[in-house]
């Protein structure tokens, strides 16, 4: 069984669910920590988000209210996401990715693409105010790993901030961690770009979800958005992808 690890968004909205909603196999203790959320006064929030009043408040209300469930894969915005693109997946692959795509979440620890999920704020490097709970990473401890015991391979197209959440914890499994590379003129050498790279790892969850195959694609065929696998550069777990003219600009509002 092999899983394409991705993570959540700050971004999020509300939309009409493509199809019915499952319950996030954590679903307890992301109810205990947002009740825990919701009892931080503004002033708390400001603090432990780094965020302006204006946003605190507008967090503190988010926590507050109850509000209807989306899709996690179609609720969140962001880069990764715009890589994704996964409304426009056909029933099969919606299906597919069910299965095999995972979203690591500071709120909910671990969702499946069609899980319900209500709005929220709560990135996995966040320290709490209140002893009680001292860190994301130690609130959740083993509990995401235990989601993925019969898992025997997975492909890391998440941030080091979201992996700590996880990795830790895991057993012996394989982890691919594709890495992606542009030029950014005819003479330069290769670089990382970050917006590049998270637009990318959503393409690349993409590109596996689309083929349906029972294990990992051969990662020599990923060629979506002007990547080109570089064999010289890959080793067995960090293929490496390049770009010599990123295709992907339209795809995320930050490269409109």
């Amino acid at each position: 069984m092999f899983k394409v690890l991705i993570h959540s968004s700050k971004t999020m909205v509300t939309t009409k669910p493509s199809q019915n909603l499952s319950v996030p196999a954590l679903q307890i203790k992301a109810d205990i920590l947002r009740e825990y959320l919701a009892g931080l006064s503004v002033s708390q929030l400001q603090t432990t988000m780094h965020i302006s009043k204006t946003l605190a408040d507008k967090v503190h209300s988010i926590y507050a209210s109850e509000t209807e469930l989306s899709a996690a894969a179609e609720v969140f915005r962001g880069d990764i996401y715009s890589g994704l693109r996964a409304t426009d997946f056909t029933q099969s692959e919606r299906d597919f990715a069910q299965q095999h795509l995972a979203i690591l979440s500071g709120l909910y620890g671990v969702l499946r693409p069609y899980d319900g999920i209500a709005p929220y704020r709560l990135e996995a490097a966040y320290k709490f105010p209140k002893k009680q709970f001292n860190s994301i990473y130690d609130y959740w401890g083993g509990s995401i790993a235990n989601e993925f015991d019969n898992v025997n391979l997975l492909i890391n197209c998440t941030s080091i901030e979201y992996e700590k959440l996880l990795m830790p914890h895991l057993g012996d499994v394989r982890i691919i961690k594709p890495k992606f590379l542009s030029v950014l003129n005819d003479s330069s050498k290769p670089k990382f770009v970050a917006v590049h790279a998270k637009i990318a790892r959503g393409a690349y969850a993409r590109w596996i979800i689309r083929s349906q195959l029972p294990e990992m694609p051969d990662v020599a065929n990923f060629s979506d958005l002007g990547y080109v696998f570089d064999e010289a550069s890959s080793t067995y777990n960090e293929p490496v992808y390049i770009a010599k003219e990123f295709q992907g600009i339209g795809l995320s509002q930050r490269l409109a």
